[in-house]
């Protein structure tokens, strides 16, 4: 499974145009055998008679914010102000490959 996982990290980080070097490569293995551990040891916990929760903190929320309307700037001029821009929209170098 490290392997597998360690893979997919490289796979991904080449799509991306980072390349990692073997060093990078052997410290990422070391830490995916640790992370891997600790969810065993999270696997092993009882939950059986434990209610599922849908959020981490059920406290009651009391300081949420207004929806006040916030300020939109006009399209024209944020695309007056983009180096680069294409059937009215911002274009930028690309930074993710097509493999």
């Amino acid at each position: 499974m490290k392997k597998e996982v360690v893979l997919k990290i490289i796979n991904d980080a080449k799509k991306i145009m980072i390349s990692l070097d073997p060093e990078t490569i052997e410290e990422l293995e070391m830490e995916i055998e640790i992370i891997l551990k600790h969810f065993d040891r999270v696997k092993k916990i009882n939950t059986k008679n434990v209610e599922p929760m849908f959020f981490v903190d059920e406290t009651p929320i009391e300081n949420i914010r207004n929806g006040n309307e916030i300020e939109n700037i006009d399209r024209e001029i944020i695309l007056k102000n983009a180096p680069s821009k294409k059937n009215n929209f911002i274009t930028i170098t690309k930074v993710v490959s097509n493999d």
